[in-house]
């Protein structure tokens, strides 16, 4: 990466996007990200939301903006990081494009931005679903 995208790459730190899709088996948004060190010691931690959640409503809506900042007429399927800032974006119809390939930088940035946002979004939800499971409840 030669030219970041933000000064401080910032984007690039944990955590971070490792791979995002909607199950609808499960009914629920499936993110495997790779956590900051304060929030555990996995190299990756795996969180599926519920559609009921606020956090899914949230993902939800980076992941329209995505869509629309990718100006494709065929739905996404998947995210998958690539290695370094860049990520493998899957369609529905089967084709794929790099993150990198996206020519305006404006748009790379954005979307960067938002796979930021849902990284913070799932690594918040699953440190709020794993600190619900040890922590007591009061009678």
């Amino acid at each position: 990466m030669s030219d970041p995208i933000d000064s401080d790459d910032r984007l690039y730190d944990p955590p971070l996007v490792d791979c995002i899709y909607f199950d609808l088996q499960r009914r629920g948004c499936a993110v495997t990200f790779v956590p900051s060190d304060d929030a555990s010691t996995a190299m990756t931690e795996f969180i599926l939301i519920g559609e009921m959640s606020p956090d899914y409503t949230r993902i939800r809506t980076f992941w329209t903006r995505i869509e629309e900042l990718l100006e494709s007429q065929v739905k996404l399927d998947r995210i998958i990081h690539a290695g370094g800032g860049d990520y493998t974006i899957h369609f529905t119809n089967g084709s794929t494009v790099e993150l990198s390939a996206v020519a305006d930088a404006g748009r790379s940035a954005e979307i960067s931005d938002r796979l930021k946002q849902i990284a913070d979004a799932a690594q918040i939800a699953f440190l709020d679903r794993t600190y619900t499971k040890l922590t007591p409840r009061s009678a």
